[in-house]
């Protein structure tokens, strides 16, 4: 079966072989003793996607800042809550909450299924792309990955939960995240699905697919969409 893999950074060249790697020291470097841990949990090693999510070591931004103003001739100091800070680095931490609520949910119920931090994601149809505007690059690259390992096809937009922001409050509900992954290993559909094809690695990376035969690809697509839903509004 052949599905694509759409490579944002623009490195996959066609023929090279995707592996999992047991390089974790590369992750344990504020903790060297968890590196026998993850050796454990993960003895083939992890995928792109495993060592991004297992590594959260961004800079917290600066979410107060000082403010001055003027009252009646006198100069008055108080601090000023940068809100737009907050939730930026919020829905930054929530994606990595909500893939680790993920995997514990797969370790406890869902072992047969491929694990997210060992595997590559890939869509069906190249026109398939369209719905995932967010993953387009300047450099970005689309290619055939031919399926002969483990895989499964989920709906990706079941992943949520992590960290909210609402009326200036933060919130987060375990029960809520372990709910919504357990939503998205069972296979269940949501209201505007966004389909993703989970392939355990290794694969091998097929041929690229140049932008006039993706262009036409999305052409077919669309015309085949627009036909069934003028046929339904005959019926």
């Amino acid at each position: 079966m052949i599905v694509y893999h759409y490579d944002r950074q623009g490195v996959l060249q066609e023929g090279q072989v995707l592996c999992c790697s047991n390089d974790f020291a590369t992750i344990t470097k504020w903790a060297p003793e968890s590196e026998a841990i993850l050796k454990k949990l993960f003895p083939n090693g992890l995928s792109c996607q495993g060592f991004n999510y297992l590594d959260f070591d961004e800079q917290i931004p600066q979410f107060i800042e000082q403010q001055q103003f003027i009252k009646n001739g006198q100069i008055f100091v108080e601090p000023k809550v940068l809100w737009c800070e907050i939730v930026s680095n919020v829905n930054a931490t929530s994606s990595f909450i909500i893939e680790q609520n993920c995997e514990l949910v797969r370790r406890a119920d869902f072992q047969d299924m491929p694990s997210r931090f060992q595997s590559l994601f890939c869509f069906e149809n190249p026109a398939d792309l369209n719905v995932w505007p967010e993953l387009i690059t300047p450099r970005g690259k689309l290619f055939e990955i031919e399926i002969q390992g483990k895989h499964v096809k989920l709906d990706a937009n079941q992943l949520k939960g992590g960290v909210t922001v609402r009326d200036f409050a933060i919130f987060y509900s375990v029960a809520l995240n372990y709910s919504c992954a357990y939503s998205y290993w069972q296979g269940k559909t949501s209201e505007r699905p966004r389909y993703e094809y989970v392939v355990e690695l290794p694969v091998v990376v097929g041929r690229e697919i140049e932008p006039q035969q993706l262009f036409n690809d999305t052409h077919k697509e669309q015309e085949r969409v627009s036909g069934e839903m003028h046929r339904k509004a005959k019926i």
